[in-house]
């Protein structure tokens, strides 16, 4: 059955969730992207700031409160401005969706080239295959500072009914405004369902890759955009 009910989780990053190698992430002022508020730092909004320390070492949050969602929306800010990448080369994850079976199927890449990010968003289908949303070579492109984005699953009706949904969106500066949307409608991936939601350094870490990112304003819901 799939609910419509918003799901209240407005996370203060780096609380009520679970974590890997806690030592790399910091929840803290400088981190906070546009924030209002916190209580988990002194003198101001906060943020969750993922460090790396030029290993390959993974650092994430992690959100258990998806219940075999069918329907998913998440959003967050991120700023990538005290990042260094190897340029056109190597991409690690910075969101992975997952199932009650630990089977992923929501995947987003970042990478930088030509000194600017882009975040490459995947979604599965039954067959196990990654589906590429910003399609014919686009990317959520962004000049590395702040920047929201928002990305939504839709399971199909039943197997080979091929209605199903994966829709990316990036904001302009304003947080509010899209100015770059990128979907695929017709899949079949009538068996994914959302049980938890990573964020952060979570997987193919570079050893080459110094310095932070941020997060701050993660927000899910069991419906579609409006």
């Amino acid at each position: 059955m799939r609910r419509s009910t918003q799901i209240a989780i407005f996370l203060i990053l780096g609380l009520a969730a679970a974590t890997a190698n806690a030592a790399t992430l910091q929840v803290n002022n400088t981190a906070a992207l546009g924030g209002t508020g916190g209580t988990a730092c002194s003198g101001g909004p906060c943020g969750l700031e993922v460090a790396f320390q030029g290993d390959t070492d993974r650092a994430f949050l992690q959100d258990d409160s998806p219940n075999a969602e069918e329907i998913y929306r998440f959003a967050f800010r991120i700023d990538t401005t005290n990042l260094t990448m190897v340029q056109g080369t190597t991409r690690h994850v910075v969101g992975w969706v997952r199932d009650a079976s630990n089977r992923a199927f929501m995947r987003l890449e970042l990478l930088q080239a030509n000194n600017k990010s882009r975040i490459m968003f995947k979604c599965r289908n039954n067959g196990n295959n990654w589906q590429v949303m910003n399609s014919n070579g686009k990317w959520f492109i962004f000049d590395n500072d702040d920047t929201r984005f928002m990305f939504e699953m839709q399971a199909g009706s039943a197997p080979g009914a091929g209605d199903g949904l994966c829709r990316g969106t990036k904001f302009a500066a304003d947080g509010v405004t899209p100015n770059f949307v990128s979907e695929r409608t017709g899949l079949n991936n009538s068996t994914n369902s959302v049980d938890h939601i990573r964020v952060g350094a979570v997987k193919d870490v570079d050893a080459t890759t110094t310095g932070s990112h941020y997060f701050d304003e993660f927000e899910s819901y069991r419906t579609l955009a409006p």
